[in-house]
């Protein structure tokens, strides 16, 4: 560009010698042309930057966005493996204790109702534990009582 101007420098200066007031008109309306060519060289490529800077930020904000959706279905996921888990302790306590009581009616000849109504029933064991003196009685009580449970299962 900068060899531009001075080309036009020089017609301008050629023009006014030897072509007279026509050949500096000329010389001047390529100048200003010229000067306007490069505000419109600069504004586009100003524009062009703009327009980069602006599809790199909305690329930067679509990987936050992706980033989140992946952390919230990461926690909804756990969420939901954390309920089965709770659901299936759940079912297995409730087998537990039906078996519990099963094994209870046997004991004392008694014919309890199916497994399965029990099950529907969901009415809390009845089980009565003896008076213990201290602590370590109890906690020995109980898991005796936990790894029997564990036994029958």
């Amino acid at each position: 560009m900068a060899t531009d101007i001075q080309l036009v420098r020089e017609f301008k200066s050629i023009g006014k010698d030897h072509l007279g007031y026509q050949g500096q008109q000329l010389a001047e309306f390529i100048e200003r042309s010229l000067s306007e060519h490069k505000q419109q060289v600069a504004r586009i490529q100003a524009e062009e930057k703009a327009r980069e800077k602006e599809l790199e930020l909305a690329r930067i904000q679509a990987e936050e966005k992706a980033k989140e959706k992946e952390l919230e279905l990461a926690r909804i996921q756990a969420e939901a493996e954390e309920k089965a888990r709770e659901r299936e302790h759940t079912l297995a306590m409730e087998r537990l204790r039906l078996e519990v009581e099963f094994r209870i009616g046997e004991e004392s000849n008694e014919r309890p109702e199916s497994p399965s109504r029990r099950l529907e029933d969901r009415r809390p064991i009845q089980i009565s534990m003896p008076m213990f003196n201290d602590k370590e009685e109890i906690v020995d009580n109980f898991l005796t009582q936990f790894e029997k449970l564990a036994l029958i299962q």
